[in-house]
């Protein structure tokens, strides 16, 4: 997988570097053999102005396959990890759902050719 990350507004340390890629294993690990034309990139940063107390972290994460899906996801939070958490989760349940609805999409499609072959 491409993988492009990018800082806003702060110092991407190493720890937080090995948080992401955690997360991000997880994601390969869904996507499977995809994973190897996938590009996925990942913005994180701390939101300017955004809020008068606290800190307020967002992660940013596009995923692009090529002839296949797309997902955008913006996740804000209090701290970075419960942002790249919230953008994760969020990511993987897109990717759920479309590939259910792909799925649906085969499963008619079969059913209507077998109706077509059965009216000759």
């Amino acid at each position: 997988m491409d993988i492009r990350t990018k800082a806003t507004n702060f110092e991407l340390k190493e720890s937080v570097s090995d948080y992401l890629d955690g997360r991000i294993a997880t994601i390969e690990r869904h996507l499977g053999i995809e994973a190897q034309n996938a590009r996925l990139e990942v913005e994180i940063g701390r939101d300017a102005g955004h809020s008068q107390r606290g800190e307020n972290w967002f992660a940013e994460f596009q995923l692009r396959i090529p002839g296949g899906n797309y997902a955008r996801v913006v996740a804000e939070a209090e701290t970075v990890q419960a942002a790249i958490d919230e953008a994760k989760d969020e990511v993987l349940r897109k990717l759920r759902t479309s590939k259910r609805e792909h799925a649906g999409f085969l499963r008619k499609s079969g059913a209507a050719l077998k109706r077509m072959l059965r009216m000759e």
